[in-house]
């Protein structure tokens, strides 16, 4: 019990020091002191958090750095206006992959990204603010797409009673939107990963320059609804013109398709005087959509042949075994032609010059031995080729 009061006088002391070596200090500043921060100091803070903030609302820009989502009271935080945030305050954002699930299934398949942003000084590096971050593929706008009327496939067509729709109005004109489920998921993953990190250094930004007041990132990927004449008329992004640059890119470096053939899918597509800067939104992205699906059916023809090339090699490796094969396949067609067979069609001709593996030759004895099997039954009227 001694000791107890002996260390409750001791910090008492300790205070009384602390604040006698700051006479300046009033009654309620004395008080506040208790609580680690004068009501001078408190004051302060609280002037600072509204300059920065008065700082940010004039030099953000309106749908460029931050957004109004109808219906919401505060504006979303957007990714360019936290990158700018983080610039005022001096500070780097740092990135750590906190979990994830990757779920590679065509049947099933399932994404899951969780990240941790921190604000650090540029100079010090020390920690300033941090947010949190996830996002997942079962999220509405990745689980789903609307599709106008206009663009449903054959298939689509035909089961779209049975799926969710909605209706807008324009010049009063009803417009159409069925949801259908994404079935190129395996696409968008990347896009998943970065949507987590985005959400991280949003909730960063709003944390280090206490901006909470301000602006919301609850909506901030929100899709903002538009209506199809809309979507028609608004012109392509510069994001979409460097995907497209990009894929043209792919299709021609990796895959060693002419520039002109793809310029004349192109040209057919959208007729010989359009640019590429002259497209809209909605035309850049059926175009990023045909770029896509020509990337991955070259890459599924690339796969083949390097499967293909593989298997010949692997096949290839007992030339012996391969020498046997074809002189076999020649003692068969020797006798196939000697009892009467007919002659090679140009077909068949090519078939058995371009064998080339075992796997080429154990085909060609798999045809021709029940044929020449079935000349040399007893009872067939079989004569020599060329008599």
């Amino acid at each position: 019990m001694v000791k107890k009061e002996t260390k409750m006088e001791d910090a008492g002391e300790a205070k009384e020091a602390a604040l006698a070596m700051r006479p300046e200090i009033g009654l309620m500043e004395r008080e506040a002191f208790e609580f680690g921060i004068t009501a001078e100091e408190a004051k302060k803070k609280l002037q600072q958090i509204k300059l920065f903030q008065a700082v940010v609302q004039e030099l953000l820009q309106e749908d460029l750095d931050y957004g109004v989502i109808p219906g919401t009271k505060k504006p979303t935080l957007l990714k360019p206006g936290a990158e700018k945030i983080a610039k005022l305050l001096n500070c780097y954002d740092d990135y750590e992959e906190i979990d994830s699930v990757e779920r590679w299934d065509d049947k099933n398949p399932f994404f899951q990204y969780k990240f941790k942003c921190t604000f650090r000084d540029i100079a010090t590096g020390f920690k300033i603010s941090s947010g949190v971050g996830s996002c997942n593929s079962k999220e509405a706008r990745f689980r789903y797409r609307w599709i106008p009327v206009w663009e449903l496939t054959e298939g689509q067509s035909l089961i779209k009673d049975s799926v969710p729709k909605k209706e807008t109005k324009k010049n009063n004109k009803t417009y159409t939107f069925y949801r259908f489920e994404n079935d190129d998921i395996f696409s968008q993953v990347n896009t998943v990963m970065k949507q987590a990190a985005k959400r991280a250094l949003i909730a960063a930004a709003l944390s280090a320059g206490r901006l909470s007041n301000i602006f919301t990132q609850d909506v901030e990927d929100t899709p903002i609804a538009k209506e199809p004449a809309e979507q028609t008329n608004e012109p392509i992004t510069n994001e979409q013109k460097t995907t497209i640059a990009r894929r043209e890119n792919i299709i021609v470096d990796d895959f060693g398709i002419d520039p002109e053939v793809m310029q004349a899918g192109y040209r057919k597509e959208f007729g010989p005087n359009k640019e590429i800067k002259d497209l809209t939104k909605l035309e850049a992205q059926s175009w990023l959509d045909k770029l896509q699906r020509k990337i991955e059916n070259e890459r599924k023809k690339k796969k083949q042949r390097e499967e293909d090339k593989a298997r010949k090699a692997e096949e290839a490796e007992d030339p012996e075994e391969l020498a046997a094969h074809k002189q076999e396949l020649k003692f068969v067609m020797k006798q196939y032609h000697d009892l009467g067979g007919k002659e090679l069609t140009q077909k068949e001709s090519d078939e058995m010059d371009a064998a080339e593996t075992l796997g080429d030759y154990q085909a060609l004895l798999k045809k021709w031995k029940p044929r020449r099997d079935a000349l040399e039954k007893p009872g067939h009227d079989s004569k020599p080729a060329g008599k």
